[in-house]
């Protein structure tokens, strides 16, 4: 033989053992259909629901930002007041630049579709003869001189297709509390760039809509779009300098950067929740590939035999975690597809309710969510299979040949292991106590990814105690033969049980963390909405979207406080003004409230327990605010401070008076005698009118009365039950995609009990045989196993407890207060952990119960031989 040949046979007997590697892991996967399928099925729901969440998340933002671009359309920058209206006199003064750029007013208010409450519009006056007047919705032809468009309604044609309009109609709104017909003088057809853009969107002119706002003289903006040939620097340089106090140059993106600050908390939490399924699918896979060890551990003694080396060994078992992350992965994204849609709307329901107008239609496809979530299940794919591959590929072949060398191993590791996990338990209280990172608890979430991990290594330590508590019980009650080795099974099979018990603590610490954070957060809510309300009605303007600051708000004419003290039965009338101001690159909410009334009537929640009234004395007449917590924690404004508010002359400075309690916004309220909002901001509209009445009055007759005093002017008038409902009604949709996510992550881990349970009926065949040979029926073989699937269970739900219980207080006093700046007070939801343990329960038997049948349905031979 030359030397070529020579060269070529010791390159195949060098690349045998990898070629072998390779050939064995699509061998094993497919002899081992029902765990493979159940793993690759864990991974899936994990993958599919960090897709969805981080779709929802993307569609949400989007469906805002590109309406914010569309509308603010070529304009470079955007002349603004930040603490008022722009006014239209400006203009003249512009008058000089007009050969650098185009001056474009802008107005906008909000419409509700009379009848249809639900159903609003966000009409946008502008020049309607001006270029490019539709904005990014501009594919109609212009109005013409004779199109008769003053007071007339340019609409999207899918709005129009919804209302059955045409052009030429009429359509009844109600802008304000002003009821008003307008005739349709043209739609405004969808494109390829237009079609993801919010379609209740209406263009009207701007004076008409200046007339039906009662705005005349001012605007929200001017929009500023540079001639050709100047650069938005130049241009800025230029007018900068004549725009004078109380105004200023922004850009039409900062908008958008606004929301994704204001949004920024809560899209973290959502895709924090969203990867725990994932991680529990982690679980699965460790428990899967050191199944896979063990089992073939006469394998890997061969193979060492033969010469393989032991990177070939760890590479080995690392593949087929990888090819099990990579197709559960990919089956992942199609149902996350699937899910999105669903997640797409509940969350676009949350954003435009609390946070901006925001309609999400379909979901809006990006590459990115599908490529990090089939990344993150590779990663922990693999990240789950270092610590079995590693000790694989450590074992000696001698050892390796020797049945149960693994288990065994495992048994003597339970108090190492807890004593692990209580350290980890120690750096995750240390890490709990970091300040957040610009508002984001980061800190907050590496605490509960330790906190979880320390309970984990818990697991084994917990089988032992549980399997030690069931032969204690069993023994009391006669030793029944299935039961008593179901409780030797659990021990003796402590590993690997471990883990499955691990993967079922997680979804369960999870689910009974979150539930209790939730339970907690809306019994506080409940008795803040129950104490903060004390009106017998509130008046305000119809209105439907986000009261999150980025949107216009209703209002209701002030000679209307008048007319409701004339009624009879009513003793006190509050005027209230909201507005929004940007502070420190978000948005806060600025209240003006009528402070004699509150003086006499009102009951805030004050942060140190005292007394509100003589606060909201000391505030009348004076440049004195309230602040609620969340604008404390967050901006670190406290009691004493002076805070900076913008104004429609410029900066103001007002003394901090006191800290209340509020949940109505996580951005912050500042709240001030009206009076003192008047004379600083000279707006005497309002936007809620509360109304209070002496005890024994006859609340339906009043209602009856106030109704009659309004005429057909479109006010609504709700009764204090009536909001309390209404606000825990959103509170409880905010949280349903919560409960929707974990219910994923305990599924995942039930599959973890399914396919354990699946490997050790497998591994115990010979054991299960000769049981059968000396009497056991196949109903006890099966009433075997399922107790020992009920066993991890209780063993896993158990252990989720005192997890949960500490995720909770995690997720309350660090996570939800430094996202949202809440207190919320803790309440042990006991009844509900009672239940999830239950249904924890009875789903592991449930899970346990194929693997059961398998077992009892076993030939005795078979396992004979197959030993």
């Amino acid at each position: 033989m030359n030397r070529r040949g020579r060269d070529t046979v010791r390159e195949r007997e060098r690349r045998a053992p990898g070629l072998m590697v390779v050939a064995l892991v699509g061998r094993h996967l497919l002899r081992h259909r029902l765990r493979t399928a159940l793993t690759l099925l864990g991974v899936a729901l994990g993958v599919a629901v960090a897709v969805a969440m981080q779709l929802a998340n993307g569609t949400a933002l989007e469906a805002f930002a590109g309406t914010a671009r569309a509308v603010a359309g070529p304009a470079a920058w955007q002349v603004v007041a930040p603490g008022g209206e722009v006014e239209v006199a400006l203009l003249a003064r512009l008058r000089p630049f007009t050969d650098l750029a185009t001056f474009s007013p802008v107005l906008e208010a909000p419409a509700v579709v009379d009848g249809r409450p639900a159903t609003a519009f966000r009409l946008i006056g502008t020049d309607l003869l001006a270029p490019n007047a539709f904005r990014g919705y501009s594919d109609a032809n212009a109005p013409g001189a004779d199109a008769g468009w003053p007071g007339g309604l340019w609409l999207t044609s899918a709005a129009a297709a919804q209302l059955a309009l045409a052009p030429g109609g009429e359509l009844a709104l109600i802008v304000h509390d002003r009821r008003v017909k307008v005739r349709i003088e043209g739609l405004l057809r969808a494109s390829r760039e237009t079609a993801g853009l919010d379609p209740w969107v209406a263009f009207m002119d701007i004076a008409a809509l200046q007339e039906l706002s009662g705005r005349t003289g001012t605007v929200d903006r001017l929009d500023v779009t540079p001639r050709a040939g100047v650069t938005p620097a130049a241009l800025r340089a230029a007018i900068a300098p004549r725009l004078g106090p109380g105004l200023a140059l922004a850009e039409p993106a900062e908008t958008t950067r606004t929301a994704e600050r204001m949004l920024a908390a809560f899209r973290l939490n959502l895709m924090a929740l969203s990867f725990v399924a994932l991680i529990v699918g982690g679980y699965l896979i460790y428990n899967a590939v050191a199944i896979s060890v063990v089992q073939r551990r006469r394998e890997i003694a061969i193979m060492r035999s033969l010469g393989a080396l032991r990177a070939q060994i760890f590479g080995l078992f690392a593949l087929e975690a990888v090819i099990v992350g990579a197709l559960g992965g990919a089956l992942g994204l199609g149902l996350g597809a699937l899910f999105a849609r669903g997640a797409v709307g509940a969350v676009g329901r949350t954003v435009d309710a609390l946070y901006v107008d925001a309609t999400v239609g379909d979901v809006a496809w990006a590459p990115m969510p599908f490529a990090v979530a089939l990344a993150a299940g590779v990663a922990i794919a693999l990240v789950a299979a270092l610590a079995p591959a590693i000790e694989a590929a450590g074992t000696s072949p001698a050892l390796a040949m020797r049945a149960g060398s693994w288990e065994a191993k495992q048994r003597g590791r339970a108090w190492p292991w807890a004593a692990f996990g209580a350290a980890l338990l120690v750096i995750a209280a240390l890490v709990a106590r970091l300040p957040a990172v610009d508002g984001m608890p980061l800190a907050g979430y590496a605490a509960a990814a330790l906190l979880v991990l320390g309970c984990s290594f818990w697991a084994p330590l917990a089988v032992e105690a549980i399997a030690a508590a069931a032969s204690a019980i069993v023994a009391r009650v006669g030793d029944p033969p299935s039961l008593a080795l179901a409780a030797r099974n659990f021990r003796q099979a402590v590993g690997r049980n471990a883990v499955a018990v691990a993967a079922v603590m997680v979804g369960c610490a999870m689910t009974i963390g979150v539930a209790t954070m939730v339970g907690s957060f809306r019994t506080t809510v409940a008795a803040w909405v129950g104490t903060t309300l004390p009106g017998s009605f509130y008046l305000h303007a119809p209105s439907s979207g986000a009261t999150g600051g980025l949107g216009a708000i209703a209002t209701v004419d002030p000679a209307t406080i008048g007319r409701v003290r004339q009624v009879a039965g009513v003793v006190a009338v509050e005027g209230f003004r909201e507005r929004v101001l940007p502070f420190r690159g978000v948005t806060i909410h600025l209240g003006g409230a009528d402070m004699d009334v509150l003086a006499r009537h009102g009951q805030l929640v004050l942060r140190d327990g005292g007394d509100a009234r003589p606060h909201y004395a000391a505030c009348i007449g004076q440049d004195r605010v309230l602040v609620s917590e969340a604008l404390t924690i967050k901006h670190g404004v406290d009691v004493g401070d002076r805070l900076e508010l913008p104004t429609p002359a410029g900066p103001r400075s007002f003394e901090v008076g006191a800290v209340y309690h509020d949940y109505a916004s996580d951005q912050g309220y500042v709240l001030m005698d009206r009076g003192t909002y008047m004379r600083h901001w000279h707006d005497p509209s309002i936007t809620d009118i509360a109304v209070y009445t002496a005890p024994g009055t006859d609340l339906q007759a009043l209602r009856g009365r106030l109704r009659g005093m309004l005429g057909d002017a479109p006010i609504v008038i709700t009764g204090s039950e009536e909001l309390r409902g209404q606000v825990m009604r959103v509170f409880d949709d905010t949280f349903a995609i919560t409960y929707a996510m974990h219910l994923v992550a305990i599924a995942v881990s039930l599959l973890g009990v399914a396919g354990a349970l699946a490997a050790l009926v497998l591994e115990r065949g010979r054991e299960i045989a000769v049981l059968r040979q000396v009497g056991l029926l196949q109903r006890q073989i099966a009433t075997m196993v399922v107790a020992e699937a009920a066993l991890i269970g209780i063993t896993g739900s158990l252990l989720g407890l005192v997890a949960g219980g500490m995720l909770a207080a995690l997720l309350i006093q660090v996570i939800n207060r430094q996202s949202f700046g809440w207190t919320v007070h803790f309440q042990a939801p006991v009844g509900f952990a009672a239940v999830t343990v239950l249904a924890v329960v009875a789903a592991a038997m449930v899970a346990g119960w194929l693997p059961a049948r398998h077992a009892a349905a076993t030939p005795i031979a078979e396992a004979l031989r197959n030993e």
